[in-house]
């Protein structure tokens, strides 16, 4: 192990606050050991990728092209809660070794920003992630949320994104998995790749400049704002947690159901009487209300809304009614805890083929027999 991985290493054993390594050393790589293949022509705007319990699934092929994709002298911006499996598992090597690829030959500047909870709660060893990007890449660490005070908060936000791709415009993809074999293979996860939009790119650069100035010792904002800001147009958007009032249930306030639709809902945990009452009330107006959820001890709750436990890891919400076809989609869990203390990104699309791919993948969901057995 060299010495900035044991370093990092040391620090994360040692519990401090907030840890950096990355040095410009020359890159090591003898040469490309992988084809790198880059994303199809898509047109600007959202573009679902989901994964159904497959390393070869339309999500994972798409954090891997959309790495190959960069621009030279571009920027790749990564933002995961927890990176693991980096020498075991295909996938996981394979993004590695393309962003490493993509810095070697192509000049393109990565920047990896993670979390510590995981490491430091699961005594799973650091050095080997920190090694995998010593030399080449950049490596922050936040010890708890980014931007959040909370002691129980977390830096849970899940993103990629592309500062220039070689067709033009930059890209976000903002996803529910981290990179680790058991998210990636095991469980149903989804992303909203956007592309061309200069106001989403721009909102997501920019937080994760604030996440990396709070992880590397810089000015850091941990005050939590009371609602929450959608930045960019009103059909494609993008907002961040933590923040004191549930988005969601804000976002669900607004919504008519007297005509009838639906309301698809797909999180890990749930929790909030504000929620709560806005799925109730909605159902109560005519919309059909389902709820896809993987903790058992919350499904009781929401009896009354068609819960179902499922092994599920996506974070969704699908509003679809005569007057407004919309997804809320990324790393956010449907609670509390997720939204007030957690560092988290939602995109809101409000795309008649963003819905279609939800409904789908939420139809997929419910059709599951693996039921009420968290994978974690």
């Amino acid at each position: 192990m060299n010495k900035a991985a044991t370093a990092v290493s040391a620090m994360l054993a040692a519990a401090l606050t907030l840890t950096n390594v990355g040095a410009p050393a020359a890159a090591r790589s003898s040469g490309p050991a992988h084809s790198c293949r880059g994303l199809p022509h898509l047109r600007p705007g959202p573009h679902v990728l989901t994964d159904r319990r497959s390393e070869n699934s339309a999500l994972v092929r798409g954090i891997d092209e959309l790495i190959c994709s960069a621009a030279d002298h571009s920027r790749i911006e990564i933002k995961t809660y927890f990176i693991y499996d980096v020498r075991s598992d295909p996938a996981v090597r394979g993004f590695i070794a393309h962003a490493h690829l993509m810095h070697r030959y192509h000049h393109v500047t990565v920047s990896v920003l993670l979390g510590s909870t995981y490491y430091r709660h699961t005594h799973r060893p650091f050095g080997a992630v920190a090694s995998a990007f010593a030399g080449w890449a950049s490596l922050a660490v936040c010890r708890k949320a980014c931007r959040s005070a909370a002691p129980t908060g977390v830096t849970h936000a899940k993103w990629v994104t592309v500062s220039r791709l070689r067709g033009g415009g930059s890209a976000v993809l903002a996803l529910s998995a981290n990179w680790t074999q058991q998210q990636l293979a095991r469980q149903i996860q989804s992303g909203v790749l956007i592309i061309g939009s200069r106001p989403v790119y721009q909102a997501v650069a920019h937080r994760f400049a604030t996440y990396w100035r709070c992880a590397t010792g810089g000015r850091c904002d941990k005050r939590v704002p009371r609602r929450t800001a959608w930045i960019g147009p009103s059909r494609l958007s993008v907002s961040f947690t933590p923040v004191v009032l549930d988005p969601v249930a804000a976002e669900l306030r607004a919504v008519q159901c007297q005509r009838g639709g639906r309301i698809l809902m797909t999180t890990v945990g749930f929790g909030g009487s504000a929620l709560v009452r806005a799925l109730r009330a909605k159902q109560a107006q005519g919309c059909r209300v389902r709820v896809n959820i993987e903790h058992p001890r919350h499904v009781r709750p929401l009896a009354t809304l068609g819960a179902r436990c499922l092994v599920v890891h996506d974070k969704a919400l699908v509003i679809d009614t005569p007057g407004l076809r919309e997804v809320i989609a990324g790393s956010t869990d449907f609670s509390i805890h997720a939204h007030r203390s957690n560092d988290n990104v939602l995109v809101r699309a409000r795309n008649a083929r963003a819905v279609q791919a939800y409904e789908a993948l939420f139809a997929f969901e419910r059709a599951q027999t693996h039921r009420c057995r968290s994978l974690g």
